[in-house]
């Protein structure tokens, strides 16, 4: 790839290494499992070990990214921007999350915090394409669905739908960075790795 289109293409980097959205889908699924106490599930010990294998599936994604792709340091501004969205964020959703609860809405705020926490993301700081607006998209369409005030606990059975826009838009934006970069076996044959 061209010094350039590399140079380019940097800060997009960070944001298509996607399969580091599955252990945090994953996440989501279990958290929902947990909160609706499944089976084992109901374990608190079980939701504990679940995120500790997460952890380490995350750590080996993230080296295998590093070892294939390399690593991209963003510039002060852009490591700014997404601390600031990403705080702001999480206050979105507390604040959507506390007057669904407060108004008793029958919408699922939790879901909808967190679909416009991602929309947000991808519009303010990582750049957003077709596929996160209808992923995050039908998300946020779902969770405003009229549908969640008789379900028990919302928030548990909204984790389920959250989980799978988080792998879907992972997975898209995994094949987002194969597309631009290449294959990992490509880039470390360019690179001298293999």
């Amino acid at each position: 790839m061209e010094r350039d289109r590399l140079v380019e293409a940097g800060p997009s980097y960070s944001n298509l290494r996607g399969l580091l959205m599955i252990p945090a889908g994953a996440l989501f699924f279990l958290g929902g499992a947990a909160g609706l106490e499944w089976g084992p599930f109901g374990s608190p010990w079980l939701l504990w070990v679940g995120a500790a294998v997460m952890a380490v599936v995350f750590a080996l994604i993230y080296r295998h990214y590093r070892a294939n792709y390399g690593k991209v340091t963003l510039d002060t501004p852009r490591q700014a921007k997404d601390l600031v969205w990403t705080f702001g964020g999480a206050v979105l959703v507390i604040v959507v999350s506390a007057l669904d609860a407060t108004l008793d809405f029958p919408i699922n705020g939790y879901v909808v915090g967190y679909a416009l926490l991602m929309i947000g993301y991808g519009v303010f700081v990582s750049g957003i394409r077709a596929y996160h607006l209808i992923i995050w998209g039908a998300l946020l369409a779902g969770g405003l669905l009229p549908v969640w005030s008789g379900i028990a606990d919302e928030v548990a059975v909204g984790m389920f739908p959250m989980g799978v826009a988080t792998i879907a838009s992972g997975a898209f934006d995994h094949l987002r960075l194969v597309s631009n970069f290449g294959s990992a076996a490509q880039v470390g044959m360019v690179n001298g790795n293999e």
